[in-house]
């Protein structure tokens, strides 16, 4: 879908769904939510920071206080943090749509 939107839809761009993610996490990092202290770190990655410099410190710091470097789908997150961090795009306008949503009205 990301290809197809940058190929279509010259000067637009495509963004991943927060919501989505989130709930990828869960269960990808089942294990680690049950650790309060892993939950309030990771939720301050994906909700508190307001500037990419602040991304960048509270993710190295959840890394490496939970020993995560190896984990492949945190490392896959964090490829494509320009295209779900809202940091990351302060400079576009978002149109969010949830297509399935739609659907189930």
């Amino acid at each position: 879908m990301m290809k197809i939107v940058e190929i279509v839809l010259l000067e637009s761009a495509y963004r991943l769904c927060m919501w989505n993610i989130s709930n990828n996490a869960k269960q990808h990092l089942a294990s680690r939510f049950a650790n309060a202290e892993f939950k309030a770190q990771f939720n301050k990655c994906f909700y508190g920071c307001e500037s990419e410099t602040k991304f960048e410190s509270s993710w190295a710091t959840m890394i490496e206080n939970f020993e995560l470097r190896d984990h492949a789908w945190l490392k896959r997150l964090y490829e494509f943090r320009v295209k779900w961090y809202p940091a990351f795009s302060i400079d576009f306008f978002w149109l969010e749509l949830d297509l399935l949503k739609e659907a189930r009205v």
